[in-house]
């Protein structure tokens, strides 16, 4: 009498390498050159879409990344490492991509580029996607920070503002009223997307508001200035979190504390 034995494949922890970025940030050149560097499978949210959408013209984008996450995990599973390539901007899909590649380590590379840079590069590519795709993305765009929990390390990629832009800018954060330098920085970059934001046709996403646009402009300049990545994060979750603060009830900012404490919720109320 044979006995069957079943065995259970090991799955050994492989990397995933996430570039993530805007449209036109160089994200896509970082992703392939650092893949042809390593040698490693490159994974781009635009090729897969391309390629199901030859036989299949209504594939939704839900199934779009369903297929990328199937062969991310094979590549992953088998013990290879790969280099993933899309715009990844929001907190929730990347905490999803890491729930969904559970037990394998990712590595975060944030392309950060002007609108401008963005907006010409895109213009010049083989399929530009428009000026309007790239301002839609950046009033919804969250900059990773390493305590989101999403990527193992994070790596910016960052194109340096120069001089004659973030003198006035320091000078100004100098003479502002606030001795609290996050605080400072804050108040003299909540307003920084506003002018985008009111060049921008009417419709469902105005509803959003401009902090998203302030705070990733925030984050080239600081980073620009040689901040700590730590004060970055800050300003930039201050500027963030104003608006909550400002269309919240008293139990709404209890819960706002609870969120993100006491030290940084007396910096958003400082405030002007």
């Amino acid at each position: 009498m044979e006995i069957e034995t079943k065995t259970e494949r090991m799955i050994v922890m492989a990397t995933l390498h996430v570039f993530m970025g805007l449209t036109g940030s160089n994200r896509k050149e970082e992703a392939k050159a650092f893949a042809d560097k390593q040698q490693l499978a490159l994974i781009t949210s635009d090729d897969v879409r391309e390629e199901l959408r030859r036989n299949h013209p209504d594939v939704t984008n839900a199934f779009v990344f369903e297929e990328i996450y199937r062969r991310l995990k094979k590549i992953l599973n088998d013990g290879e490492n790969a280099v993933f390539d899309a715009t990844n901007l929001h907190g929730k899909q990347r905490l999803h991509l890491t729930q969904m590649l559970k037990g394998h380590e990712l590595r975060g590379y944030m392309c950060v580029q002007t609108l401008e840079t963005c907006v010409s590069q895109d213009a010049n590519s083989p399929k530009p996607l428009g000026k309007e795709v790239i301002q839609r993305q950046v009033m919804t765009a969250e900059i990773p920070f390493q305590n989101e929990g999403s990527m193992s390390t994070l790596t910016y990629l960052v194109e340096h503002l120069p001089v004659e832009e973030t003198m006035p800018l320091v000078i100004q954060k100098d003479e502002s009223d606030h001795e609290d330098e996050v605080t400072a920085w804050a108040n003299v970059l909540l307003e920084s997307g506003k002018e985008l934001f009111d060049s921008l046709p009417e419709g469902k996403h105005k509803k959003i508001g401009y902090n998203n646009i302030s705070a990733y402009i925030a984050f080239q300049t600081l980073y620009s200035l040689n901040y700590d990545i730590d004060v970055i994060e800050q300003v930039v979750k201050v500027i963030l979190y104003k608006k909550r603060f400002m269309n919240t009830t008293e139990s709404g900012k209890e819960k706002l504390i609870g969120q993100i404490g006491e030290e940084l919720y007396r910096k958003v109320e400082a405030l002007k």
